[in-house]
């Protein structure tokens, strides 16, 4: 069942990385060098750099924030918390790995929009 929503997420990831890169082709083949000068465009990057600043500082450090309240109540849960600790433990590892991976990609896309 898991391993259903994983895939059908990475799915859905890869159609939206899929779109977004085709919109950029687009849209420098369409409108040129020209629109790359634009205040339209200097926003959106302003944003998408805001976006990855708030991702990575926020959202990692609420996460290792929780890694290390979950690891503090390993140590004092009896076996049936002990199990969903460990399975909290390792939810917050993906979520920072989901975290470095969205951020990575937006920069990505951000790079290939501007063309550097």
């Amino acid at each position: 069942m898991k391993k259903n929503k994983l895939i059908k997420i990475s799915k859905l990831l890869l159609q939206i990385i899929v779109i977004a890169i085709i919109l950029v082709i687009a849209n420098n083949t369409v409108f040129g060098a020209s629109f790359k000068d634009s205040q339209i465009v200097r926003g959106t990057e302003n944003l998408l750099k805001s976006i990855v600043d708030w991702i990575t500082g926020i959202g990692i450090t609420v996460c290792i924030g929780f890694f290390i309240y979950y690891v503090i109540l390993l140590n004092s849960a009896d076996e049936g918390d002990r199990r969903r600790n460990i399975k909290n433990v390792k939810t917050t590892l993906i979520a920072v790995i989901l975290i470095t991976t969205g951020a990575g990609i937006i920069n990505l896309l951000q790079s290939i929009y501007t063309g550097g």
